[in-house]
């Protein structure tokens, strides 16, 4: 199940054994429960916010492969950030405030939930989130403005000590809160946003392995393809080949 704050206040999501997670405006949270359970949000007096809930259960899909392999990622109850980038939220209010009816906008609406949760499976391997209940709210969405701010200059030359003055923090507070926040260290973020982008470029809008290094801040190919080829498993060369 994802739940995604698409505005408002800040909210306590979490099952019924008492275990709470803060979601504030804007951020997202994915669960995998390997049982039934009852989850509840919980604000305070007067708040409201847009809440988008999306639910996936293997013994409701019809396609039996896809239950099996959603139902391989069940077999233990975690909860984990959920990277809630542009696309994202641009999907989430797709499916909020649809724009088409009839049979366009149900394929869409299922175009959009089924992104959604395929980034969900994809980043599962990322560290689970036992709770961020001990941060600030206000830390929190530091660290999505920040995590923001990476996104959209991924071509940049960032440093740690200048990250961590810009959003007010010491770097150690930085680094801790981060992972908390999202599940990974700042840079491996960085890194793993840089070869997404690079491997969409390469295979959709036609990027050459030169183009795709400079455009997500790589100043040297022969670094880039080393990464690339570590994080995928292929040479950039192969991308472009293979679309």
């Amino acid at each position: 199940m994802i739940v995604i704050n698409l505005d408002g206040s800040t909210i306590n999501y979490g099952p019924e054994d008492g275990r709470r997670l803060t979601i504030p405006a804007g951020a997202a949270i994915a669960f995998f429960c390997a049982d039934d359970m009852r989850l509840t949000a919980a604000y305070q007096n007067g708040e409201r916010s847009r809440l988008l809930v999306i639910q996936c259960c293997p013994s409701n899909l019809m396609d039996q492969y896809i239950a099996e392999q959603i139902d391989a990622h069940l077999t233990e109850t975690t909860f984990k950030p959920l990277l809630a980038t542009c696309r994202a939220r641009m999907l989430a209010q797709e499916l909020f405030a649809p724009n088409h009816s009839g049979l366009v906008g149900q394929w869409l609406a299922e175009s959009c939930a089924l992104e959604l949760l395929a980034r969900a499976v994809e980043d599962r391997g990322a560290a689970d989130l036992p709770t961020t209940s001990s941060l600030h709210p206000r830390d929190v969405a530091k660290i999505h403005e920040l995590r923001d701010k990476l996104l959209l200059n991924l071509d940049a030359e960032h440093h740690l000590t200048d990250l961590a003055r810009d959003i007010g923090m010491s770097t150690s507070t930085l680094k801790s809160k981060f992972v908390a926040v999202t599940g990974q260290p700042v840079f491996k973020f960085l890194r793993d946003q840089r070869l997404k982008r690079a491997r969409d470029g390469l295979q959709h809008e036609g990027w050459t392995v030169s183009q795709a290094a400079y455009y997500v801040g790589y100043r040297h190919p022969t670094n880039f393809a080393t990464a690339y080829r570590k994080r995928f498993g292929m040479a950039p060369t192969a991308s472009r080949t293979a679309s």
